[in-house]
């Protein structure tokens, strides 16, 4: 049976890097939060979309995302 995944991402943008932080919710069971820093360049960006492949990050209405600049 799949599991019901949400995740409720921030990431702060304003400096050379970029510092992510994640808090998943399975099946209704909160999940420790994540934090993650990703340089603020292409590769700092493909590795970014890497590490959202790799967590299984919905990309729909399950997942909300907050950006500061």
């Amino acid at each position: 049976m799949k599991k019901e995944k949400q995740c409720y991402l921030g990431i702060d943008v304003s400096k050379s890097w970029f510092d992510l932080s994640m808090i998943s919710v399975i099946d209704n069971e909160k999940q420790a939060m994540l934090s993650v820093r990703f340089d603020n360049d292409e590769q700092g960006i493909k590795l970014f979309n890497k590490w959202l492949k790799d967590n299984e990050v919905p990309f729909n209405e399950k997942s909300l995302l907050v950006i500061e600049n």
